[in-house]
């Protein structure tokens, strides 16, 4: 009984000794990412300052990308900045929203992720109530439409628009913490 025990243990700890160096080569040869995220944009989905994992995508296609996936992508206003929302609209899509209920293709949509309050988008420039109405747009071939989980707190696609697929980095595919 101690002998398999023992061999139990033994099998444990060796495959999860295979299980980090396989995570720390994919890391290393860049295929995954880790980053931090640096704000509450996707409270409650991604806390602030929690680390992510992010798959690298070499060369993006539309293809790849689905409702509900968390994209890190560079700011279309600054490259060097990597943002991480969610998609919400695809080319040929019709978004909206109307006191900040978000419809697409003419269908509002349920986003149990989604966190909402009373409160305005405030930047150092004022307020941004704005941001809580937005008139019907067709999302462009080749673009996105992305946007914070936490919709009051979030600069998304609201604010920049559709965002260009060659702009997207990668796919969130795990919440380290």
């Amino acid at each position: 009984m101690r002998r398999s025990l023992k061999t139990l243990l033994v099998v444990g700890v060796a495959g999860a000794a295979l299980v980090t160096v396989v995570v720390v080569i994919l890391v290393y040869y860049q295929r995954y990412q880790v980053f931090v995220m640096p704000t509450a944009d996707m409270v409650p989905t991604i806390p602030k300052d929690s680390r992510i994992l992010v798959e690298v995508v070499d060369e993006p296609r539309i293809e790849l990308f689905r409702y509900g996936d968390i994209l890190a992508f560079r700011s279309p206003r600054d490259p060097s900045v990597l943002y991480v929302k969610r998609v919400v609209g695809i080319p040929g899509d019709q978004v909206k929203i109307v006191s900040k209920t978000f419809s697409r293709n003419g269908e509002v949509q349920e986003e149990p992720y989604v966190t909402i309050t009373d409160q305005a988008f405030t930047t150092p420039s004022g307020r941004l109530d704005w941001l809580d109405n937005m008139d019907e747009l067709r999302i462009p071939q080749r673009h996105v439409f992305l946007m914070g989980d936490n919709r009051d707190r979030s600069a998304d696609s609201r604010l920049y628009g559709p965002v260009p697929v060659e702009n997207v980095y990668g796919r969130v595919i795990q919440i380290l913490e």
